[in-house]
Protein backbone atom coordinates (compact mmCIF):
# COMPACT_ATOMS: atom_id res chain seq x y z
CA UNK A 1 0.00 0.00 0.00
CA UNK A 2 3.03 2.14 0.56
CA UNK A 3 3.93 1.85 -2.31
CA UNK A 4 1.48 2.69 -4.41
CA UNK A 5 1.21 5.98 -2.11
CA UNK A 6 4.74 6.47 -3.28
CA UNK A 7 4.21 6.29 -6.56
CA UNK A 8 1.18 8.49 -6.90
CA UNK A 9 3.27 11.08 -5.25
CA UNK A 10 6.29 10.86 -7.82
CA UNK A 11 3.60 10.89 -10.64
CA UNK A 12 1.76 13.99 -9.18
CA UNK A 13 5.24 15.69 -8.42
CA UNK A 14 6.52 14.81 -12.42
CA UNK A 15 2.86 16.02 -13.22
CA UNK A 16 3.50 19.44 -11.54
CA UNK A 17 6.45 19.30 -12.63
CA UNK A 18 6.01 19.15 -16.78
CA UNK A 19 3.23 21.57 -16.20
CA UNK A 20 5.22 24.60 -14.98
CA UNK A 21 7.63 24.03 -17.18
CA UNK A 22 5.46 24.02 -20.30
CA UNK A 23 3.99 27.23 -18.75
CA UNK A 24 7.02 28.96 -17.84
CA UNK A 25 8.86 30.07 -20.34
CA UNK A 26 7.10 33.45 -22.29
CA UNK A 27 4.35 34.27 -19.81
CA UNK A 28 3.06 38.00 -18.42
CA UNK A 29 0.31 37.73 -15.69
CA UNK A 30 -2.33 40.76 -17.14
CA UNK A 31 -4.34 39.47 -13.93
CA UNK A 32 -5.76 37.27 -10.83
CA UNK A 33 -9.54 37.46 -9.80
CA UNK A 34 -11.20 35.64 -7.13
CA UNK A 35 -14.66 34.09 -7.39
CA UNK A 36 -16.63 32.60 -4.23
CA UNK A 37 -19.55 31.02 -5.72
CA UNK A 38 -19.76 28.53 -3.84
CA UNK A 39 -19.23 24.91 -4.48
CA UNK A 40 -16.98 26.22 -7.37
CA UNK A 41 -14.50 28.85 -5.99
CA UNK A 42 -11.68 29.51 -7.76
CA UNK A 43 -9.04 31.77 -8.80
CA UNK A 44 -8.99 32.91 -12.08
CA UNK A 45 -5.45 33.91 -14.10
CA UNK A 46 -5.18 35.94 -17.43
CA UNK A 47 -1.71 35.61 -18.93
CA UNK A 48 0.05 36.36 -22.16
CA UNK A 49 2.62 33.92 -23.81
CA UNK A 50 4.04 33.58 -26.85
CA UNK A 51 1.45 36.13 -28.20
CA UNK A 52 -1.64 33.95 -27.11
CA UNK A 53 -4.08 34.91 -24.21
CA UNK A 54 -4.50 32.40 -21.50
CA UNK A 55 -6.84 32.21 -18.18
CA UNK A 56 -6.83 29.46 -15.97
CA UNK A 57 -9.50 28.58 -13.48
CA UNK A 58 -7.46 27.23 -10.55
CA UNK A 59 -10.44 25.73 -8.49
CA UNK A 60 -9.83 25.30 -4.66
CA UNK A 61 -10.31 21.61 -4.89
CA UNK A 62 -7.37 21.72 -6.86
CA UNK A 63 -8.22 21.09 -10.14
CA UNK A 64 -7.03 23.56 -13.01
CA UNK A 65 -8.90 24.17 -16.12
CA UNK A 66 -7.39 26.14 -18.82
CA UNK A 67 -8.76 28.36 -21.66
CA UNK A 68 -7.33 29.79 -25.04
CA UNK A 69 -8.39 33.10 -25.51
CA UNK A 70 -8.48 36.12 -28.29
CA UNK A 71 -7.97 39.70 -27.50
CA UNK A 72 -10.31 41.85 -28.89
CA UNK A 73 -11.53 45.34 -29.10
CA UNK A 74 -15.00 46.93 -29.79
CA UNK A 75 -16.05 50.25 -32.04
CA UNK A 76 -15.47 51.95 -28.81
CA UNK A 77 -12.10 50.61 -27.66
CA UNK A 78 -13.25 48.77 -24.98
CA UNK A 79 -10.72 45.12 -24.63
CA UNK A 80 -12.29 42.16 -24.15
CA UNK A 81 -10.77 38.52 -23.78
CA UNK A 82 -13.52 36.11 -26.29
CA UNK A 83 -12.96 32.13 -25.48
CA UNK A 84 -12.26 30.07 -28.08
CA UNK A 85 -13.69 26.99 -26.86
CA UNK A 86 -16.69 28.67 -25.20
CA UNK A 87 -19.00 29.65 -27.75
CA UNK A 88 -20.23 33.62 -26.61
CA UNK A 89 -18.47 33.67 -23.66
CA UNK A 90 -15.94 36.83 -22.99
CA UNK A 91 -13.95 38.23 -20.16
CA UNK A 92 -13.59 42.08 -19.63
CA UNK A 93 -11.35 44.11 -16.87
CA UNK A 94 -13.20 46.70 -15.32
CA UNK A 95 -12.06 50.17 -14.76
CA UNK A 96 -12.22 49.26 -10.84
CA UNK A 97 -10.22 45.82 -11.60
CA UNK A 98 -12.85 43.56 -11.17
CA UNK A 99 -13.26 40.97 -14.12
CA UNK A 100 -16.82 40.50 -15.75
CA UNK A 101 -17.40 37.19 -17.19
CA UNK A 102 -20.33 37.54 -19.98
CA UNK A 103 -21.80 35.45 -22.70
CA UNK A 104 -24.26 36.66 -25.11
CA UNK A 105 -27.25 36.59 -22.26
CA UNK A 106 -25.25 39.24 -20.42
CA UNK A 107 -23.29 38.73 -17.35
CA UNK A 108 -22.38 35.42 -15.98
CA UNK A 109 -20.09 36.57 -12.45
CA UNK A 110 -18.01 39.12 -11.24
CA UNK A 111 -15.26 38.04 -10.11
CA UNK A 112 -12.69 40.91 -7.59
CA UNK A 113 -9.50 41.18 -8.05
CA UNK A 114 -6.53 38.95 -5.86
CA UNK A 115 -3.41 39.75 -4.93
CA UNK A 116 -2.30 36.34 -3.37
Amino acid sequence: MRRYFVSAFVFAFVLLSLYTFAHSGNRKEIGRWRDDTPTISSTLVLYKENNQYFINYIFDKGEIVTQELVKEKSKKGKESFRSVSHSGEYYIIRKDGYLEVRDYKGLIFTARPSHI
